[in-house]
């Protein structure tokens, strides 16, 4: 296919961009990247495999908010599944409530959510 932009790679799901990607930024990086969207990498060590996706450790809850954080502006927030808890007896109330923590810069985060579109509209 020769040359392909950002956009196109990430439309097409091709692998062979995210992996010169992955090889081409320091490795401390990428590890400081994905834990602070609430990633963790099996045994604490990056594979190139990761770079496609191809790993366990994760599952669809924290994916999700992973991928939120691009379209919350580059915060990323914590996920739950409950957010409020109601005692009957008492009517005592707890309320759950994440934090959100600035992980990329609102650029950042806006050039990846409008690249992701066209795997939308395109892939």
């Amino acid at each position: 296919m020769g040359i392909i932009t950002l956009r196109q790679s990430l439309a097409l799901s091709r692998n062979i961009p995210a992996l010169k990607a992955y090889q081409q930024v320091d490795k401390s990086k990428i590890y400081e990247f994905v834990t602070s969207l609430g990633i963790k990498p099996e045994g604490n060590t990056l594979y190139e495999a990761y770079s496609v996706g191809s790993f366990n450790g994760s599952n669809p809850l924290e994916m999700a908010a992973a991928y939120a954080a691009f379209a919350n502006g580059g915060t990323y927030y914590e996920p739950y599944t409950i957010n409020k808890i109601v005692y009957r007896d008492t009517d005592e109330v707890i309320t759950y409530e994440s934090e959100g923590k600035r992980v990329m810069s609102d650029s950042t985060a806006f050039m990846i959510t409008d690249c992701l579109k066209s795997a939308v509209t395109v892939g």
